[in-house]
């Protein structure tokens, strides 16, 4: 078995080179890619027998692709399908070592072949170079390839005594020589001087001109005959409308109900035209039968009439045929009376069907009715609610409520706002702002500040007058770092956090001279807002707790309420279906044409006066026209021939 590896960057060529290859069974795809570094990697993984691959890709090209693979690989043949006929993309292919180079449309079954032929070791070639290669002059055409076969031409003579691997496998390997189908292998043994060409029969130039004459007279004679022998025929033709507009019927039933009966527009759904029923009804055997009836004529004679509907109207076109002008225009009577009768039946048929349908549901409606009725009055003797007033004031109040609590909730918001921006003038964030309310709340901490206070005061004053070393000013010293120690430890137990002197000091809302006015009643501001944050957060919870009990009991209430509306709306729909129901089975008479809408006649019936077929041009025009074809196939024909003849003598 043979194994492959596609290359090619259109996935269509690929798809159809393994169409071509894979129905044989020794020949099997392992693997495709498309660029050729892809094809590198799939080559060291997959390790196949032959490489086909395409000269152009994006990327690494074809051939720098094959210089890779044959430098690095041994083993491993590569064939070239390519599109171009070049003879310098030939010798580049064989100098990068390739097995072979084929055009892209080389035969399905040459290019197998050939694949079988690359593996044995040969080098396989395109025949646009067949001549040049066995009368050329025997020189390389490159350095020989990875698989060491040297790409050279013998001379002929060379040749001549040896059998060709293509005469020995004449029967297993059938090259055409014909055009672009043609393929030669050349070995790396000594290769043929000289091939077997397929013989082309040569038929001489009348015998072509026989069979054109042939062809154009059976044509003209058939036309002819057709002409000659074909009766004519007459057809008349009329047009209906059916109308766009709908019609409604109304009755109001005093402390019952209402019933309507609506007869839409044929048109309003844009998912069906009418004109399409009709034009079914109108082909259907029975209103055959009824329109032959009216014009007493056998049913065999009466075709089905032509139906066309005209679009962007509410129009429809008729056409009927027949013998004569008299005789067409009597049957497209006769039909238009038969298409009124037939749609008189079925909407006969359908108000009965209707009526039918209508009484038996009348029947179940007032059984449904009584039921509700009475289900409705144990309720209310049972649960003692008669109403849903209870259920709606208790609503009403819970609304209130909720109205109440948005305000407060809105309040709330803005006295969080105020409080927020307190917090940015006095440089505090929300925590610091809270943890100096804290701090500046509690009396033990501001007498811990206070003596601290007065201890740095006194320390400074004694500082001005004695010197740092002094037993007055160091005692004094010592009494500061107590008084701030026990201020920082008492602040740490009460913010529940490590604080720092620094961080005591930048949560003081107030100087401790007491000369920064601003600072205290920016504090002061923030105490008031922060006492008004908490009462309306109080508010808050009190009506959201009173809210929560009166959802309570509505939800109690609302149980028992539910199945009060419940049983009072089946009563309702109970009696309006009733009533609707009974009205419908009176004004039943109002949608006749509810399905079936009315028609008008637009244009009566006409009398043809010529025959509408046969057309003398028309088959005069078709008899021009495949005269011509065959003139021209035959010509085809012929140059072809004598093309296949020149190349049979020149192979």
């Amino acid at each position: 078995m043979i194994r492959i590896l596609l290359v090619d960057d259109q996935r269509s060529i690929r798809e159809g080179l393994r169409a071509i290859l894979e129905p044989d069974s020794d020949l099997r795809i392992v693997g495709t890619a498309s660029d050729g570094y892809t094809a590198i990697e799939q080559v060291e993984i997959l390790r196949p027998d032959v490489v086909l691959i395409d000269m152009e890709m994006p990327g690494l090209s074809g051939l720098e692709a094959s210089k890779i693979i044959c430098h690095k690989l041994e083993g491993i043949k590569i064939l070239v399908l390519s599109m171009h006929d070049n003879e310098e993309y030939i010798a580049q292919s064989l100098a990068a070592g390739v097995s072979g180079y084929l055009l892209k449309n080389t035969p399905a079954h040459q290019l197998r072949e050939a694949i079988r032929f690359v593996h044995t070791g040969h080098i396989q070639k395109g025949p646009e170079w067949f001549e040049e290669w066995v009368t050329g002059p025997a020189t390389n055409r490159g350095p020989a390839g990875k698989n060491g076969y040297q790409q050279s031409a013998p001379p002929i003579s060379s040749t001549l005594s040896q059998p060709s691997p293509l005469e020995q496998n004449k029967s297993n390997f059938p090259f055409n020589f014909d055009l672009q189908d043609l393929l030669l292998g050349i070995p790396t043994e000594p290769r043929p001087s000289k091939l077997l060409a397929p013989q082309i029969p040569n038929r001489p130039a009348i015998k072509y001109l026989a069979l054109g004459l042939v062809g154009n007279i059976l044509v003209w004679a058939v036309s002819i005959i057709y002409l000659v022998f074909t009766p004519p025929v007459y057809t008349s033709q009329w047009t209906i409308t059916l109308p766009g507009a709908g019609s409604s019927a109304r009755v109001d039933l005093p402390g019952v109900g209402q019933a309507t009966s609506e007869n839409e527009s044929p048109y309003r759904s844009q998912a069906s035209d009418p004109r399409e029923n009709y034009k079914s009804l109108a082909l259907t055997d029975e209103l055959q039968n009824i329109a032959a009836a009216q014009a007493k004529i056998p049913l065999q004679e009466f075709q089905q009439p032509r139906v066309q509907i005209l679009l962007n109207s509410t129009l429809m076109k008729f056409e009927i045929q027949g013998q004569t002008a008299e005789a067409a225009q009597r049957k497209a009577y006769a039909f238009h009376t038969a298409l009124g009768i037939r749609l008189d039946q079925l909407r006969k048929q359908e108000v009965t069907q209707s009526d039918k349908n209508l009484e038996t549901t009348l029947a179940k409606a007032k059984l449904k009715l009584n039921s509700a009725r009475q289900k409705l009055t144990q309720f209310q003797t049972s649960s003692g609610l008669d109403s849903s007033d209870q259920i709606r004031d208790l609503s009403i109040n819970i609304e209130q409520l909720r109205r109440q609590n948005a305000e407060a909730t809105a309040q709330l918001k803005q006295v969080a706002a105020r409080f927020q921006g307190l917090s940015q003038d006095l440089n505090l964030s929300s925590q610091e702002a809270n943890d100096a309310f804290v701090l500046e709340a509690d009396p033990l901490f501001q007498q811990y500040k206070t003596n601290a206070s007065q201890a740095n005061a006194a320390l400074a004053t004694l500082s001005s007058r004695l010197n740092a070393n002094h037993p007055d000013v160091l005692n004094k010293q010592e009494e500061k770092n107590a008084a701030e120690t026990a201020l920082v430890n008492y602040g740490r137990s009460l913010l529940g956090r490590p604080v720092t002197q620094a961080t005591l000091r930048k949560l003081s809302l107030k100087s401790n001279d007491g000369s920064d006015s601003k600072r205290g009643s920016l504090f002061q501001d923030l105490i008031s807002t922060r006492s008004e944050q908490q009462g309306l957060q109080r508010q808050t919870q009190e009506l959201n707790q009173q809210i929560e009990q009166f959802e309570a009991k509505l939800k109690t209430l609302s149980q028992q309420n539910g199945t009060l509306v419940r049983l009072q709306r089946d009563v309702q729909i109970a009696e309006a279906v009733f009533s609707s129901t009974l009205a419908r089975l009176d004004l039943s008479q109002a949608s006749l044409s509810a399905s079936y809408p009315p028609i008008a006649i637009i244009a009566q019936p006409s009398l043809p006066k010529a025959p509408s077929a046969p057309k003398p041009s028309y088959v005069l025009l078709g008899a021009v026209f495949g005269s011509l074809w065959i003139t021209v196939g035959i010509l085809i024909w012929w140059f072809r021939s004598r093309r296949g003849q020149r190349l049979n003598r020149h192979v």
